[in-house]
């Protein structure tokens, strides 16, 4: 999100020009819940030292990545982005910083999860957030070719025995129920929890405030349960990270 403009001048009539606001997040934007469902797990240390390895399939904008890349500066995230103009929008329009704690590989997805499972890489975290770039699909997200079961099999074993898999789902269908947030058809996403069951533990799935419903897996059989109020704790962290850059400009 950028920073807002109040009046148009000449020095900042360039849109590409404007400040991103990287911790400014919608609370009830799917993007906010991807983030939160990170810390069901009490396993997850919700800290600012927090050096977690993160895989991300999928950059979009690079929100959600980069929020957790300003809110836990230790994190060691990986993206994976089978589009280059999808990269170059993101560093463009939407402020993506790359660094030694945050890296954009440009590659298929389903041929990196394989490869990285053969060298027995390990993630305490999975985002699995590739959509299709049109709703000609029952399913937008994830590519279909996500749930199959070679490759759930790799996501599997990549995440670390306490980790956690937390997938962006949406249905292009078009039968709206009363609320103009939800879909009447809810046949997609039962399929992908039951579809990510066959080799996860455990799997909820959590309506938003869009669309979108998110769905999270766990190895283990049960969700623990969460200790730390995170959304105190991202708000109060981006608060001070926010107020910290407008003191320095």
């Amino acid at each position: 999100m950028t920073k807002v403009i109040t009046t148009l001048t000449e020095e900042n009539f360039d849109t590409s020009r404007w400040r991103i606001d990287r911790t400014a997040l919608i609370q009830f934007d799917y993007f906010y819940t991807m983030i939160e469902s990170l810390f069901v797990s009490d396993r997850f240390n919700l800290s600012e030292d927090c050096d977690a390895k993160i895989l991300s399939i999928g950059l979009g904008g690079g929100t959600v990545t980069s929020f957790l890349h300003q809110i836990f500066p230790r994190m060691n995230i990986t993206v994976v982005e089978i589009s280059g103009q999808v990269l170059n929008a993101a560093r463009k329009w939407f402020g993506l910083l790359e660094d030694d704690h945050q890296r954009v590989i440009l590659t298929d997805g389903i041929t990196f999860l394989a490869d990285r499972a053969k060298k027995g890489a390990s993630y305490k975290a999975i985002l699995l957030d590739a959509c299709l770039p049109h709703f000609a699909s029952d399913l937008v997200c994830p590519y279909k070719s996500f749930t199959d079961e070679d490759v759930l099999k790799n996501i599997a074993t990549l995440l670390s025995k306490q980790g956690i898999l937390v997938v962006n789902a949406l249905s292009s269908s078009r039968r709206y129920a009363n609320d103009l947030c939800s879909y009447k058809d809810d046949k997609p996403y039962q399929y992908l929890v039951k579809k990510f069951n066959t080799v996860f533990g455990h799997c909820e799935r959590q309506k938003t405030g869009s669309p979108n419903q998110i769905i999270y897996c766990l190895h283990q059989s049960a969700m623990p349960k969460l200790r730390i109020n995170t959304q105190q704790f991202l708000s109060e962290k981006a608060n001070i990270i926010t107020q910290k850059t407008r003191q320095h400009n």
